[in-house]
């Protein structure tokens, strides 16, 4: 890849400086996170959940009630976001047998 000359003007600085920054932060961060649902919308309906996980819907209401799995209610439907999926399912990770 050659390298990009930028000519910055008043008019066109903070567009370039904006392209640059984007650059930086793809390069700094070459794991992104690939979205868990299908459109890359981050809430997660509770269908959803119970799909990824296999938890069922009393396990959820129970993980919800008590607080370890916050959620969303729009109306009467339930959303998850995945950042907070991503956190409950960490708390829980065990290291594998035979590691300190």
């Amino acid at each position: 890849m050659s390298p990009t000359v930028l000519v910055l003007t008043d008019k066109n600085a903070e567009h370039a400086l904006a392209q640059l920054a984007d650059r930086i932060v793809s390069k700094l961060d070459p794991k992104p996170k690939a979205p868990v649902h299908p459109d890359g919308f981050d809430w997660l309906p509770l269908k959803r959940v119970q799909q990824l996980t296999g938890w069922s819907k009393p396990t959820l209401s129970r993980k919800r009630s008590s607080g370890e799995l916050p959620y969303s209610l729009i109306g009467q439907s339930v959303f998850v976001h995945v950042d907070d999926l991503r956190a409950l399912m960490e708390r829980h990770r065990t290291a594998p047998k035979g590691t300190p």
